[in-house]
């Protein structure tokens, strides 16, 4: 998709069947748009300012996936309506606060590491609570992934302690503990995960040059040295 539509690929959300059905059940259709459950769900989007296109690269590109088996089965938004009811079960994370106790995460691992990463960290997950629930997204094509889970599903469970091993798993994987929205204080001890020592003292160095009164942000950002 990126090689046939370059900068006109505007979306590329990867969701797991887990995520996926979630969405489906809270969506005002209350139907899969497709026939039969599949291993992973990819919802696509390409904007064009080419009036004569009409979708027709699109479904050439679709066409030529599926005739390669890199798809099983795909649907196509005709409408607007349609395009929404697609995207509804994409934007089902605005029920996460009404009906889960959500742990969110906010991850990046290299591409080619994403479905390895994904099945490990289902196993950390059982480990620490064999009858949890948890949900895989992401908008894929810039490495991020978003990892929810439903702490209702894990009793006896600290949060801090799903936290460590999901974190401490990223970092094995040379990862991100955060994708797209900063460290801030809620990461900042997880920092060490994805920075060495030396970048840690670097920005230290960084932060003490520039500020060296502590006056601004203080507490913030960077754990203690």
């Amino acid at each position: 998709m990126r090689t046939a539509f370059g900068g006109e690929l505007a979306a590329f959300e990867i969701m797991w069947p887990d995520f996926f059905d979630f969405g489906v059940e809270v969506s005002r259709a209350k139907g899969s748009p497709f026939g039969r459950p599949y291993p992973l769900y990819a919802l696509v989007e390409q904007t064009t300012l080419n009036p004569e296109d009409c979708g027709h690269r699109f479904q050439e590109i679709l066409s030529a996936a599926g005739d390669a088996g890199t798809i099983l089965d795909a649907v196509v938004a005709l409408s607007s309506s349609e395009r929404e009811a697609l995207w509804e079960i994409r934007e089902c994370t605005s029920e996460f606060p009404a009906r889960l106790a959500p742990i969110n995460f906010d991850v990046s691992v290299q591409i080619a590491d994403m479905g390895r990463f994904v099945s490990e960290c289902r196993e950390m997950l059982r480990s620490l609570a064999p009858n949890h629930r948890s949900f895989f997204f992401g908008h894929l094509g810039d490495s991020n992934l978003h990892v929810t889970v439903d702490a209702n599903s894990t009793p006896g469970v600290p949060r801090d302690a799903v936290e460590n091993a999901l974190y401490a798993l990223v970092g094995r994987y040379r990862g991100s503990i955060s994708a797209e929205h900063g460290i801030g204080v809620l990461k900042r001890e997880h920092l060490h995960h994805s920075r060495t020592a030396g970048e840690l003292r670097a920005m230290w160095a960084i932060k003490k040059a520039l500020d060296p009164k502590g006056i601004l942000n203080p507490g913030k950002l960077l754990p203690e040295e």
